[in-house]
């Protein structure tokens, strides 16, 4: 949990937590949060914040490490191994979150998507932290002002194909509006097969990738969405041509 308060003034509250709710196993868990404006009185629906299932058991968690060796009294030699899972399988004891000055909450959680624990964190704007009034903008090509951004990348040999989360960075000064998405104008050697967002003629939509978000503000990084690749020749450089097209606030830069 996080608070915005200042001095004697009571702020939003939020909290966020891992939910199991999502899966009916109850083997793989989301990041799930909720906002109180009223100082805790009563808290907003809980709604999903991660894009993509956690899976804690996954290859690279449960990977065993043989690091250390004993002699028993019996003068057996004892091999001992240890993983992340079994060291760390209670991933809630590794959640937290922070309030920025902006009215902002950042969630921090071990997202193991991958089936290997790394760092996540989201920015969630409550209340008043959103534009209350929508500004006029404009459909235009960002290209030149949005920077893909590929988490780690996972291959199957197998059926050829690479999956890749990618992620959208602003790296202009203007904000960058909604609906965001990502074209495929040609390739070399590698095609998308499919995605976390439907992608049809329009298209990788990652407007649902802004989570809480409005906009994308300058320096701002969208959730990733797993793009699958089908590499034909894994011997060759696979290229990916691309045109990103967003909104942006009438009235230029």
């Amino acid at each position: 949990m996080a608070a915005h308060d200042r001095g004697k003034q009571v702020g939003n509250r939020g909290v966020a937590w891992l939910d199991t709710r999502d899966d009916p196993k109850q083997l793989s868990f989301n990041v799930y949060f909720s906002a109180s404006v009223d100082g805790g009185r009563r808290f907003s629906p809980a709604r999903r914040i991660s894009t993509q299932p956690s899976i804690p058991y996954g290859a690279g968690n449960a990977f065993i490490n043989y690091h250390s060796q004993t002699i028993e009294k019996t003068g057996v030699r004892t091999l001992r191994g240890d993983g992340g899972f079994r060291r760390f399988f209670m991933d809630g004891d590794y959640l937290g979150m922070a309030a920025t000055a902006d009215g902002k909450f950042h969630p921090l959680w071990p997202d193991a998507r991958d089936g290997t624990h790394q760092l996540y964190t989201a920015a969630i704007a409550v209340g008043s932290a959103r534009q209350s009034t929508a500004p006029k903008v404009v459909s235009t090509d960002v290209t030149s002002d949005v920077q893909l951004k590929v988490d780690l990348t996972k291959w199957d040999s197998v059926s050829r194909t690479a999956t890749l989360p990618v992620r959208l960075r602003n790296i202009s000064s203007r904000r960058i509006y909604p609906p965001l998405r990502v074209e495929l104008v040609s390739g070399d050697n590698a095609a998308i097969v499919d995605a976390g967002s439907p992608s049809g003629s329009g298209g990788l939509d990652y407007s649902g990738a802004l989570g809480d978000l409005a906009y994308l503000a300058p320096g701002q990084v969208s959730e990733a969405l797993p793009w699958r690749v089908k590499i034909d020749n894994p011997r060759l450089v696979p290229r990916l041509r691309l045109k990103i097209k967003g909104s942006v606030e009438t009235g230029g830069r």
